[in-house]
């Protein structure tokens, strides 16, 4: 093989390794974005059992939904979402509009969520409990 023919293979298989990292990281971002919208969905729809199960291992135990069974939320809306510097860990900001079934004022909770990638299972975990609706962010 000519030292041009090396040349061009090196160029090509770079560019392979690159656009292959590339679409890593962007399948990555994209279960993040399904992820994290599903878990939301799941605390506004009151599913909190399911909710629990985006957990890490390290987070999980038992869920205790007693506090939460009368609390119905209204909306939530993404605030803010930043990333480490490797792209495995994110940071969200999420705020809840809820009320207590037993009192009509609607309240605001703003929920600090830490994803955490999990790249044996390929895909991102919770790493933290389920907000504490009624206990801050009023």
């Amino acid at each position: 093989m000519s030292g041009q023919h090396i040349k061009v293979l090196m160029v090509v298989l770079l560019l392979y390794g690159t656009v292959s990292g590339c679409s890593t990281m962007a399948n990555r971002m994209d279960k993040f974005d399904r992820t994290v919208t599903a878990y939301n969905a799941l605390i506004r729809w009151g599913d909190y059992q399911t909710a629990a199960e985006f957990r890490t291992k390290k987070s999980s135990g038992l869920v205790d939904t007693k506090n939460l069974k009368n609390i119905r939320v209204t909306s939530y809306e993404r605030k803010h979402v930043s990333f480490s510097g490797d792209g495995m860990k994110a940071y969200v900001i999420v705020e809840f509009e809820y009320y207590n079934e037993y009192s009509p004022r609607q309240r605001k909770y703003i929920d600090k969520q830490t994803w955490v990638y999990n790249d044996a299972i390929k895909d991102w975990r919770l790493d933290g409990n389920l907000p504490r609706f009624g206990t801050a962010g009023r």
